[in-house]
């Protein structure tokens, strides 16, 4: 898995403080150490409505502006993907 701690670290802090109870899945290329590059896709998984979600992205990018950090990263609503995405994505590894 290519993700330092302090940015698995950093990602469920920023997460679990708008959704306490979500789980984060770091899925597509970052979970394999042979490949290279990539952005970080993420998805986001647990109860919580879709207005939360969108609070929780805004927060989510904003804290990583501030510690400048600009990383491309894809946030996305599990809850709101469909089943071949949903599969990708259980491929995926929790954080």
């Amino acid at each position: 898995m290519r993700i330092s701690p302090y940015l698995q670290n950093l990602f469920k802090q920023i997460v679990s403080d708008k959704l306490p109870n979500a789980h984060i899945i770091l899925f597509g290329s970052r979970v394999y150490d042979n490949k290279f590059g990539g952005d970080f896709d993420l998805a986001i998984k647990g109860n919580f409505k879709e207005r939360d979600f969108k609070n929780m992205q805004t927060y989510f990018f904003k804290q990583l502006l501030l510690k400048d950090l600009d990383l491309p990263i894809d946030l996305i609503n599990y809850n709101q993907t469909n089943g071949l995405f949903k599969q990708e994505i259980n491929k995926g590894v929790e954080l």
